[in-house]
């Protein structure tokens, strides 16, 4: 029978102790002139999947290696299980770390790569045994243990990573973009069983990554990073349907980026794109002559052919056409913009060719008016606009 790898509860008791395995006060790290991660404050919980999402220079690097004690704050406290070790080592951390190397003892078979921290911290034989058996059996591995990493996958060499990881039973498990070197088919594989893993263990994991889609399909929740600074944190849900600014609408899946003036608001509010026209928003909260940046998702977009008669639609033409599996995106130019629309597909073909005259609409419900001014977010629009 397997024995399941359980997080170790050795928390101080306090107020904190409950409910958080990860904090940072005032967390912050500078190289010269240069913020790697600006002054920050985080609590991650017991048991959470956390993602640190960013492009590479955002900090979320630095602040993996901070929590890991790769890295010393350059002020600010780091608390693990209610426990400061803003100065202790990393050995001294109840952490473990998998990086996208693997960093596996290529002399060693897949047992011996597995049950190496235990061997060091002089676990009787029999009961290393045990215990490199039951992370087999976690990750899936069993009848393998005599291999050695260069008679594996790179699918099965991650997996040993793990297990060599998680054998030692840290509070909490630092992954390095594990990932990053495995193909596309393999990555969503074995994005699933990261999560199935981390559920079964009920460890708490902190992933960085800088693929968007990575991070919202197995985290919990999501910290989106920029310029050592956290923009948002949140449910994956609520980052991609609520983004706190243009440049997390644009980072975390694609965006419609426009800046507008509202020209009434009475329930729904009426804002004016320039070169487009009125825009219907469900947002009451806005005053009459306030400028703004609104963001629509392709996927809330319906296209319509340029026979259909509905209100309220965008008139414009097809400049691509992207076949994409299950979805066609269509790039559609509406006066000086241009708009970026996903469409399901059917077996009746495509809805547009390009070149051909179509029409926009989207229900008011789906205009995201962003928080802040159009000036607040310059770069975040120059940001999503690029990533459209």
């Amino acid at each position: 029978m397997v024995t399941p790898i359980r997080a170790p509860d050795n928390r101080a008791a306090g107020p904190e102790s409950e409910t958080a395995d990860v904090r940072l006060e005032g967390a912050s790290k500078r190289f010269g002139d240069v913020w790697a991660l600006r002054p920050t404050d985080l609590e991650i919980a017991r048991g959470e999947f956390f993602s640190l999402l960013g492009a590479s220079g955002s900090g979320k690097t630095t602040t993996l290696r901070l929590i890991g004690g790769f890295e010393e704050p350059s002020a600010g406290r780091i608390y693990l299980q209610n426990r400061d070790v803003t100065s202790a080592a990393p050995y001294d951390r109840p952490v473990n770390t998998v990086f996208q190397d693997y960093a596996l003892f290529p002399h060693m078979t897949v047992a011996e790569n597995i049950g190496y921290g235990l061997k060091v911290k002089r676990v009787e034989r029999k009961e290393r045994a045990r215990r490199v058996g039951d992370a087999l059996d976690l990750v899936r591995l069993s009848g393998l243990d005599r291999r050695r990493p260069s008679q594996l996958s790179g699918g099965q060499r991650q997996r040993v990573a793990l297990a060599r990881a998680l054998i030692n039973t840290p509070a909490v498990l630092l992954l390095d973009e594990p990932l990053g070197a495995l193909d596309l088919k393999l990555r969503r594989e074995m994005q699933l069983e990261l999560k199935r893993i981390q559920r079964e263990v009920g460890i708490t994991f902190i992933y960085v990554t800088h693929d968007q889609e990575e991070a919202m399909s197995m985290a919990d929740r999501i910290a989106v990073m920029r310029d050592g600074t956290l923009e948002q944190v949140g449910p994956p849900s609520t980052v991609y349907e609520h983004p706190a600014n243009a440049f997390v609408a644009g980072f975390v899946g694609v965006s419609n980026i426009l800046a507008g003036r509202v020209i009434a608001c009475d329930g729904v509010c009426r804002i004016e794109v320039p070169g487009i026209g009125p825009i219907l928003a469900a947002t009451a909260d806005r005053h009459v002559g306030e400028e703004v940046l609104i963001a629509v998702r392709p996927e809330k977009i319906q296209i319509h052919p340029d026979s259909w008669a509905g209100s309220h639609a965008l008139r414009g033409r097809v400049a691509d056409v992207s076949y994409a599996g299950a979805f066609t995106r269509y790039d559609v130019t509406v006066g000086d913009q241009s708009f970026a629309v996903l469409a399901q597909n059917q077996a009746a073909g495509p809805i547009a060719v390009r070149g051909e005259d179509v029409d926009l609409s989207w229900a008011p419900d789906s205009t995201i008016i962003l928080p802040g001014s159009v000036h607040d977010h310059s770069r975040g629009l120059q940001a999503s606009s690029a990533t459209a």
